[in-house]
């Protein structure tokens, strides 16, 4: 699915692939996608657990600009030695006064190195559930200091593991957020940066098919 997408986005040249850390449901497609395109830079978490030569850390700290967009690196330390789903890249995306967060698949441990790193650029506005709702969070300080208006759960229909589970929906939901999925929204849009909060457009709402109704 993501390579006939990015060439019916005219994408020929990947500048950086970003693959969170070493779980086969993160790292599917990665070698594919290196056969389709020419990439610049690939960062991931603990570069030694992906195995691909040219993989650099995702340091927390490391940061660039494109477009009048800023991404930044929030975790993990580099000198900390995390592994596995805790040493997941963490990305802040900023455009204007608009932020989203994606922590990959933190779990308790990395999520308390991850707040301090967070503190400067909270809230956010758009979160991506860790885990991609398996079960809710240890920690609930990420929440609290997020405060996100939308939080996005990334699994697709009718999965085999029930992904997200009732409880992880309830518990989101509970904080006031606008709780989307795509295994029911299907893609999910956002604009940042405009002059008003950003609002999710969501595929299969917009675009539904008279078979659809009611």
């Amino acid at each position: 699915t993501l390579i006939p997408f990015l060439r019916q986005q005219g994408v020929h040249h990947i500048d950086s692939l970003i693959v969170s850390h070493s779980s086969a449901h993160h790292t599917g497609g990665v070698r594919s996608l290196r056969t389709a395109f020419p990439i610049d830079t690939i960062l991931t978490g603990a570069p030694d657990q992906l195995a691909i030569a040219t993989a650099e850390a995702c340091d927390a700290g490391r940061h660039w600009r494109w477009d009048g967009v800023d991404f930044r690196l929030l975790h993990p330390p580099a000198t900390a030695g995390w592994r596995d789903a805790n040493a997941s890249c963490v990305l802040l995306v900023q455009a204007g006064d608009h932020k989203l967060l994606l922590p990959g698949d933190l779990q308790a441990a990395g999520i308390q190195a991850l707040l301090p790193q967070l503190t400067p650029y909270s809230p956010v506005d758009i979160l991506l559930a860790p885990q991609h709702g398996w079960r809710p969070l240890t920690d609930q300080r990420l929440l609290t200091l997020a405060r996100p208006r939308y939080v996005l759960f990334s699994t697709t229909f009718k999965n085999r593991y029930g992904y997200p589970r009732q409880e992880t929906r309830e518990h989101y939901a509970a904080t006031g957020a606008i709780v989307l999925n795509t295994a029911s929204s299907g893609a999910i849009q956002f604009q940042l940066g405009g002059p008003v909060a950003p609002h999710a457009r969501q595929f299969r709402l917009h675009n539904r098919r008279y078979w659809h109704s009611p």
